[in-house]
């Protein structure tokens, strides 16, 4: 049995993979691994893991020579500081001088026999090397505290559970050697990129997590044969040196790990079989076998992530294992029928810098409005300083094409008027997107383009500003991989990648073919590899800047042909029509917190509403299930027959939930003696309506006949809680900018901004659209037979009726 080499590093990736074999094949001697089957590791040579290696350097040094210059004691020697540390001896003869504030880089703390012993593991099994943890730094209360040094702009699970590990060593280490140091076990610091101080984190949670890894999982993962450890792939296993060993077995085996998006829980349900009876699911043809079994659909419902998902997966098994395009009894709310203009967006960011470096968009049609059928912006940044240029080129060209066709609608009529919907083909560029806004409103050059470009492609994130749109955009950008899984199982394995996806399901309109170089695509996801920019930036390759560009644009080129694939074949469940576009308007709120608290009110309508579509657009079986519909049956005369049983609990909470809401308010407005604006907390009860739109708000009606009364909300965010108090006294407080009559006004306007879109009770169990004027739009069947959901082929309308 060999002695296995730890390493709080090691454990620490072993949390981000989440991967036992990644732990045991690291952890086995590099001289025994070919013994033990183990494949030699293949070591990632190219530009971006060495820029990426080069740059954690470079973040050390700034850290250590710029941030704590003159706050931190150096090994002595010549060459990078990254390369120096101190001994063991020299380490614990420092520690006890350091004064608060000061700190010391890269001492050395052994692990001794009687650490592993205090978590049960053999001394003459497990070897931890002595380790060196970047920052040992004295608090203001003289406690010693570990700080990591990471080049990444995110506090990670595996740098959580480094940084907590070395405070448990580092504890142990100086009670063994008699030192009365204390050790901070309740904090511990990641230095990351770009930040002037360490970013905090708590360490009583990781602290637990690693004494159960110790004491449970660990003995179990290292005691068998290598080839028995379980596996699985995933996104994140590319950065693994075993990688290519493990993609081949899993092609070779028929592995499961093919089905995309599995997730690695998900996969170690199916592995380790809880159900009566069950057999290890690895193969394809186990799970196909396994999902045959009627009550197969029960078992995957103890799974989170495998939940309600049965015929999804018994779907992409066929899909896989027959190279066909399997339809899904589904239904897209977000992919519309048709739009006059189509936007598709793609953005990439550079691993080792984070900045964005190359942006783009196509427009196609819309030659009414233009002039021309199609138009393309794609943007570069030359080096790295260039970002923040091309960044601005990219939000002014994009708000200057949205502003044309917004100022073309302007003064039409609505069916003169001209549709937009934007497209990106995959989440991580919706990320992207977003984070770009944000970035662009802190820029004074283009703060006024991405405000109105914020005011569109809204999210929650918006009511952290001091003004906000005072219309919802339902969908204002489409996620096609999104999409795609919801509507389609494909023959593609591992991830649904845009060149295996176009090729499953080609456009007939627009054939394009696009193949994945590997110097731009990795095998397992969509973000663009930034090798060539980093040719550019660093390796005097001017010409790569082209080669990005002409990538850029092949990839807008394949997405808009996907989305005409896709629309070809699931146009059937296709129920919505692109709204027709205008650049929404701000509240004209007295104060930000009124405007935050309108807009609060109408976006979480609109999400609430959204969601119990969701839920009636899901198939049948599903929606009977989960007691989302009732199926009738007419037998004679008017009469009609339930076909499942009622749980009428469910109807007894909902009745209960409303009454108590509506005798608060009556309460209320009894002790204060005029009318109020209440707010409650808002109960999430299972099987009403306030819960298919949880996180909404609710109005219920609390006036009297013949007396005028203000509607009582119950509000579901906390946020809306913590502000009304705030904003309403700040109307109102003598001397304020809101004389009192305004305050009045004001005060009306958010009561009666009931009237917008908020989803009632009633309303939800009628037909899930808030209350609206009525309009002549007309429903069109679903495939299934039920009313289509607002915003259906036959109810267009300029703008969304969610």
């Amino acid at each position: 049995m060999p002695r296995f080499n730890l390493s709080p590093s090691l454990i620490g990736r072993f949390f981000y993979h989440d991967c036992e074999r990644h732990l045991r094949y690291h952890a086995t001697p590099e001289q025994e691994r070919a013994g033990a089957g183990i494949p030699a590791a293949a070591i990632d040579t190219s530009p971006v893991t060495r820029a990426l290696l080069d740059a954690g350097i470079r973040w050390e040094e700034e850290v250590i020579r710029t941030k704590l210059a003159g706050r931190v004691r150096l090994p002595d020697g010549a060459g990078p500081i990254s390369g120096r540390s101190f001994s063991i001896e020299e380490s614990f003869d420092l520690l006890p001088r350091l004064t608060p504030g000061e700190a010391i880089y890269q001492t050395t703390i052994p692990v001794s026999v009687h650490f592993l012993q205090n978590y049960d593991l053999d001394p003459g099994m497990h070897r931890f090397s002595p380790c060196r943890p970047d920052l040992i730094r004295v608090d203001e209360e003289g406690r010693l505290q570990i700080i990591d040094i990471k080049a990444s702009e995110e506090l990670s699970v595996s740098h959580r559970i480094q940084a907590t590990l070395y405070v448990l060593i580092l504890e142990h280490a100086l009670d063994l050697l008699g030192l009365d140091l204390p050790v901070d076990r309740n904090r511990a610091g990641i230095w990351l990129y770009g930040e002037d101080e360490p970013e905090p984190f708590d360490l009583h949670l990781n602290i637990r997590v690693i004494e159960d890894f110790f004491r449970h999982r660990l003995p179990g993962i290292l005691a068998g044969p290598p080839g028995d450890v379980p596996w699985h792939l995933t996104s994140r296993c590319e950065s693994c040196e075993f990688y290519p060993h493990c993609r081949a077995e899993a092609e070779a085996s028929s592995s499961v790990s093919q089905i995309p998006g599995l997730s690695p829980i998900g996969r170690r349900y199916l592995r380790e079989a809880p159900w009566d009876g069950g057999l290890s699911i690895n193969a394809l043809s186990d799970l196909e076998a396994f999902l045959r079994d009627p009550e197969s659909d029960g078992c995957l419902d103890n799974c989170g992530s495998l939940a309600g998902q049965g015929d999804r997966l018994r779907a992409t098994v066929r899909a896989l294992t027959t190279g066909e395009v399997v339809s899904l009894d589904a239904t897209s709310l977000a992919l519309p029928v048709y739009e006059d203009i189509a936007v598709v967006l793609t953005i990439q960011k550079d691993p080792v810098s984070g900045r964005t470096y190359a942006l783009g968009f196509r427009r196609s049609r819309g030659k009414a409005v233009y002039g021309t059928p199609s138009h393309e912006e794609i943007f570069v940044a030359a080096d790295p300083g260039d970002c923040a240029r091309v960044r601005r080129e990219f939000i002014r060209a994009l708000a200057a094409e949205l502003e044309t066709v917004d100022g073309y609608n302007r003064g039409r009529d609505w069916a003169e008027q001209e549709s937009v919907q934007t497209y990106v083909y995959d989440t991580y560029e919706e990320e992207l997107f977003t984070r770009l806004l944000e970035e662009a409103l802190d820029d004074p050059v283009t703060a006024e383009d991405a405000l109105r470009l914020r005011f569109y492609y809204q999210d929650p994130g918006i009511a952290l500003g001091s003004s906000h749109p005072s219309t919802s955009v339902p969908f204002p950008t489409v996620v096609l991989t999104r999409e795609s899984r919801r509507l389609l199982a494909l023959p593609v394995p591992f991830t649904l990648r845009l060149p295996e996806v176009l090729a499953a399901i080609p456009s007939s309109r627009f054939a394009y073919r696009l193949d994945p170089s590997s110097l731009f695509w990795s095998e397992h996801g969509n973000a663009m590899k930034s090798d060539a920019i980093i040719m550019a930036w660093h390796g005097k390759r001017p010409e790569a800047l082209d080669w990005v560009r002409q990538e850029v644009s092949r990839r807008l080129l394949a997405a808009g042909s996907v989305l005409d694939g896709l629309r070809e074949r699931t146009k059937e469940k296709l129920v919505r029509w692109a709204e027709k576009f205008r650049f929404p308007g701000s509240w004209d709120a007295a104060t930000p917190e009124i405007s935050r608290l309108l807009f609060i009110a109408e976006y979480e309508s609109t999400m609430g509403a959204r969601q119990v579509q969701e839920l009636r657009s899901r198939p049948r079986e599903a929606r009977v299930r989960d007691g989302v519909s009732i199926p009738l049956k007419k037998s004679e005369g008017n009469f009609w027959k339930v076909l499942t049983p009622l749980d009428l609990a469910l109807f007894e909470q909902s009745r209960a939930s409303v009454t108590s809401s509506c005798r608060t308010a009556r309460r209320a407005r009894r002790r204060s003696g005029r009318s109020t604006i209440s707010v409650t907390g808002a109960a999430r009860t299972p099987g009403t309506a306030g819960s298919a739109s949880q996180g909404s708000a609710t109005p219920s009606s609390t006036g009297r006949p013949g007396r005028s009364g203000v509607s009582c909300w119950r509000w579901a965010t906390p946020a809306i809680t913590h502000l009304l108090p705030r904003a309403i006294s700040r109307c109102c407080t003598p001397g304020s900018r809101t004389s009192p009559s305004r305050a009045t006004s004001t005060a009306s306007l958010l009561s009666t901004s009931s009237r917008r879109t908020p989803l009632s009770a009633s309303s939800a169990t009628r037909g899930g659209s808030p209350r609206r004027s009525p309009s002549p739009e007309r429903s069109a069947p679903t495939p299934d037979g039920s009313p289509a959901m607002p915003g259906s082929r036959k109810a267009r309308t300029g703008r969304s009726r969610t």
